[in-house]
This record gives C-alpha cells, sequence and structure tokens, in this order.
C-alpha cells in the first residue's frame, strides 16, 4: 500500500493525464456532434 502523498501525486498525474486527453476528444466529439444535428436539420431542404 502507497503513501498517501504517494497515491495522491500518482492519483494528480492521472487525472491530469485523462483531463487532457478528454478535453481535445470532447470538444472534437461535440463539434462533430453539433454538425450532425446541423446537417440533419437542413437535409430536408437540400
Amino acid at each position: 500500500m502507497p503513501a498517501p502523498e504517494d497515491f495522491w501525486s500518482y492519483f494528480g498525474a492521472v487525472a491530469t493525464y485523462l483531463a487532457v486527453l478528454a478535453v481535445p476528444g470532447g470538444v472534437v466529439g461535440w463539434a462533430a456532434g453539433l454538425r450532425g444535428w446541423a446537417l440533419a436539420g437542413l437535409a430536408p431542404l437540400l
């Protein structure tokens, strides 16, 4: 069992790593989803 200090530094590193990966992926997914909804809404007009 690691010491609490080691656990928190490890936890912080993992959380930072996941945040760095998740933010661009989330933005790209949100933009793609938004574009998909816009295209679906405009498709009947095209």
